[in-house]
């Protein structure tokens, strides 16, 4: 699969053309995908993974159907989706946030506020999620 920005199929997939783009180096297990940070006309900004061999085509798919299930202040949000003849995933792009440590007191407890919605929302999705995730795994219904 070639390593070149897939411009147009970005497009179609997030509603807007691309007008700024930098390539982000891949590291670790990543090193099938190629991945970009984005800028689009309308202003959004977005970290784009395309996959480069079928395997790393799979795990976007498998990607996309957890940013397409799961609305929430912990996850980025889908940006776009393409899986024609390549398979692209666009989320928000996070780049500019902080990334600490250090952690400050405020900090930690955004993480326990978050984990806290995290649990709560885990609880809300079982009913979904379980019979999902077992399908995919070829294991019985919970």
């Amino acid at each position: 699969m070639p390593k070149s920005f897939p411009e147009a199929e970005l497009e179609a997939a997030a509603g807007a053309a691309p007008v700024e783009r930098r390539r982000v180096r891949s590291g670790g297990y990543g090193t099938n995908s190629a991945h970009w940070c984005v800028v689009f006309a309308d202003g959004r900004r977005a970290f784009v993974k395309v996959a480069l061999d079928d395997a790393a085509a799979e795990w976007l798919r498998q990607e996309h159907c957890v940013y397409s299930a799961v609305e929430a202040p912990f996850i980025p949000e889908l940006v776009g989706w393409h899986d024609c003849e390549r398979t692209l995933l666009a989320i928000a792009d996070l780049s500019d946030a902080h990334w600490p440590p250090p952690w400050t007191p405020g900090q930690t407890d955004a993480v326990r506020v978050t984990l806290d919605e995290l649990r709560e929302f885990q609880r809300r999705q079982a009913e979904i999620a379980l019979p999902w995730a077992a399908r995919e795994l070829g294991l019985p219904p919970p």
